[in-house]
């Protein structure tokens, strides 16, 4: 990855964080990113809240380690709507 990921905010204030992957493991890489995010992130309106929306799947340790990192793993976003790439 080059810079940061991109982030989308809710209305009710909640940082989107759109991520294409089949299958999300957790990582060092996954650790720094994540706590970029959440040392980094401010924006007007943000409530503190995160969600990772990827278009596969995370592993049941990805999904425990963002959890307790307060982010919330939103699996097979694809289905939601399209995604150009």
């Amino acid at each position: 990855m080059v810079g940061a990921p991109t982030v989308a905010q809710t209305r009710a204030g909640v940082a989107v964080i759109p991520f294409a992957l089949d299958y999300g493991v957790w990582t060092a890489n996954a650790e720094r990113l994540g706590q970029n995010m959440k040392t980094s992130y401010s924006a007007p309106g943000f409530n503190g809240k995160f969600e990772l929306w990827v278009t596969g799947s995370l592993s049941p340790t990805a999904k425990q380690e963002l959890q307790a990192r307060g982010f919330l793993g939103v699996e097979q976003v694809g289905s939601r709507f399209e995604i150009l790439d």
